[in-house]
């Protein structure tokens, strides 16, 4: 499906260029659409035998960590796209072997919740070392100064919480 997309955008990137004055509108919309996808999604960076010798585990256990959860940039305007990742490792007995867990995402100003995401119902975590980047929005009508990320990844009987600050500023 990712694929499918991806064709149809590059396609349409492609006819982008040749369009009608009239059809000018159109080319914003192309633009969005082609921002959506970059950089979204899950990467690997560990295979699962580079992340068993990272954390010492052995070959039958299952054990979940959160790296890191970053965000950038740190100073955005409102309705800027935040990027957020998180990386986490899976020690797991096989490549075959995924747990389902959740990340949420909160948003707070001055210690109050202004946005929660939630990536999915579930959320599957595979074997090995992976990012997981999502794209937050800023309301355009975002209040100046200080904001702290909440993450909360919940995995099999884990809770880790980490939170991460930016700040908007109008330009």
């Amino acid at each position: 499906m990712r694929r499918f997309l991806l064709v149809t955008i590059l396609l349409l990137a492609a006819c982008g260029a040749f369009l009608p004055v009239g059809c000018a509108k159109f080319k914003p919309i192309l633009a969005d659409i082609k921002g959506s996808f970059k950089g979204g999604g899950e990467q690997p960076l560990s295979t699962l035998e580079q992340t068993r010798q990272r954390y010492s585990c052995g070959r039958e256990d299952t054990r979940f960590y959160v790296e890191k959860s970053d965000i950038s940039p740190s100073q955005v305007e409102p309705g800027d796209k935040i990027q957020h990742v998180v990386q986490y490792a899976l020690c797991a007995p096989s490549e075959a072997v995924s747990v389902q867990g959740t990340i949420t995402r909160k948003i707070k100003f001055r210690g109050k919740e202004r946005k929660t995401i939630s990536d999915a119902e579930v959320e599957t975590f595979k074997a090995g070392t992976w990012s997981v980047t999502a794209f937050i929005e800023v309301p355009k009508n975002a209040p100046e100064g200080s904001y702290t990320l909440e993450t909360v990844i919940r995995c099999q009987d884990t809770v880790i919480t980490r939170s991460v600050s930016f700040t908007v500023r109008e330009d």
